[in-house]
């Protein structure tokens, strides 16, 4: 190559690279356009079902919407929610639903209510109830109790189960706990802290719901 040749070559390595550091930040721009339009869609959700939820004073019509608000606006795929009794130091399962393939209806997952845990237990759903503190479990995580007569090894690989506390000042009353692959750990992160302004509207409709019943 002549010297001439050199610096045509320079010259159009110098204006390749702005033309991928252009396209990388169109690329990043996009991404984030992305983003905030998906915490948009997600803050004009949470307003909803909280409103919704702030609506009733009746329990069980706030754990039946909750259940169908947070899964059919996409939040999560599946969704199961338990109560904490501080007296009996208890925390039982009440509702389960989850997505059919078609993303068109919701099920619900009657073996899963009922279920109830010692606050005491080593179960990764009483230790979030327990300690207030959000909690992951990959895979065979020891904590996540396996049930009788289930083979959980198996439907347990490659997924992340998620169990998100919901506190009034700094009691417990429920824990949200949903599952993901674990490729999509990073996204339902971002979502459960997103989410932190509907928990603590949640919080609220679930104690107004309690002092209702108590009166």
């Amino acid at each position: 190559f002549s010297q001439e040749d050199i610096s045509d070559l320079e010259h159009l390595t110098i204006v390749l690279e702005e033309g991928f550091r252009r396209g990388e930040d169109l690329q990043s721009l996009e991404r984030r356009n992305r983003e905030l339009d998906e915490k948009d869609r997600l803050l004009v959700a949470f307003q909803q079902i909280a409103q919704t939820a702030l609506s009733s004073l009746d329990l069980d019509q706030i754990l039946d919407h909750l259940t169908t608000q947070i899964t059919q606006a996409g939040i999560f795929r599946s969704l199961v929610i338990s109560l904490v009794d501080e007296k009996a130091r208890q925390v039982t399962q009440v509702r389960s639903v989850f997505r059919s393939v078609s993303e068109h209806t919701l099920q619900s997952d009657p073996d899963e209510i009922g279920i109830s845990y010692s606050l005491d237990d080593k179960d990764i759903l009483a230790e979030t109830a327990r300690t207030g503190e959000f909690q992951v479990g990959i895979e065979w995580d020891d904590r996540l109790t396996k049930k009788p007569n289930q083979d959980l090894m198996s439907g347990r690989k490659g997924q992340g189960a998620y169990f998100i506390p919901v506190k009034r000042e700094d009691r417990v009353l429920a824990v949200l706990a949903t599952g993901s692959m674990i490729e999509e750990k990073e996204t339902m992160l971002h979502q459960v802290q997103v989410m932190q302004p509907l928990l603590d509207q949640i919080a609220i409709a679930l104690e107004h719901a309690r002092l209702y019943e108590e009166i």
